[in-house]
């Protein structure tokens, strides 16, 4: 897992983002979210503080929910995200530019170009940070969805890596064992949680966990093995000439070049 840069944007500037797109909120017939945005701004802004100061402060988990909303009122805040037509856009380009490029690798599965923004606090239980823009985090399709609103274990802890706050972890705790079965290699992966020590490696282990993540390591690399051995066997065919060591080790210069 990685970490990704987040917005330059001061707390100010977030709250004004909010804001902004708050005060572009219309009443309709079926719903008055101009209506509930102004009743509720000022609680909106005292929680976008206590978001900053738990962010900076690598404690997100103890966000207090200290609102008093009704479903309508919440339904308007929630609807934020999706209010702010601009900016999200506007977040991405930043983002992009910020991390390297105009792609971004996913921070959690580093697979997966990341596509989506995932509401890191889920918007689900805290719709009061639907566009907070340190609570939008880069992922790919799959890590985003998988996570869902995962957000605390029964222990209070965070279940899930933060590619803004959290240290990646240094220790080397991944197990890889090859199996050979019916003449082919399979390999299967796991954590030695012997050495999951440190706070990183414990998240992490809980992210791994959580996702799924040893399961699809192993589909990505046994999926490439098999491509590979494929491959090998129809160069054989094609080149009798060659034997199994030398078609390998052409195979591993042209993957290594990758």
């Amino acid at each position: 897992m990685r970490n990704l840069h987040y917005s330059n944007k001061t707390e100010s500037e977030i709250k004004t983002v909010m804001t902004t797109v708050g005060a572009r909120m219309r009443d309709g017939k079926k719903n008055k979210n101009r209506t509930n945005f102004t009743a509720v701004k000022s609680q909106i802004e005292g929680q976008f503080d206590i978001y900053s100061n738990c962010f900076r402060n690598n404690d997100l988990e103890h966000i207090n929910n200290t609102l008093s909303l009704s479903a309508e009122q919440k339904d308007t805040v929630s609807y934020l995200y999706e209010s702010g037509k601009t900016e999200p856009s506007q977040l991405w380009r930043e983002l992009e530019s910020l991390n390297g490029g105009i792609t971004i690798l996913c921070p959690i599965c580093g697979h997966g170009f990341a596509l989506e923004l995932d509401h890191y606090v889920p918007r689900e239980k805290y719709c009061e940070f639907s566009l907070h823009l340190w609570n939008l985090i880069p992922l790919c399709h799959d890590c985003n969805h998988n996570k869902g609103v995962l957000w605390l274990d029964n222990n209070g802890k965070r279940i899930i890596f933060n590619a803004y706050i959290d240290q990646p972890s240094t220790n080397d705790f991944w197990k890889v064992d090859v199996i050979i079965q019916n003449g082919f290699p399979f390999v299967k992966i796991k954590v030695d949680k012997t050495k999951v020590l440190t706070e990183g490696d414990k998240i992490e282990f809980r992210t791994i966990e959580a996702l799924k993540l040893c399961t699809f390591y192993e589909d990505c690399v046994n999926s490439n093995l098999r491509d590979t051995i494929y491959e090998i066997q129809q160069d054989r065919i094609t080149y009798p000439e060659c034997t199994h060591e030398n078609l390998w080790n052409e195979r591993k210069k042209k993957l290594m070049a990758i």
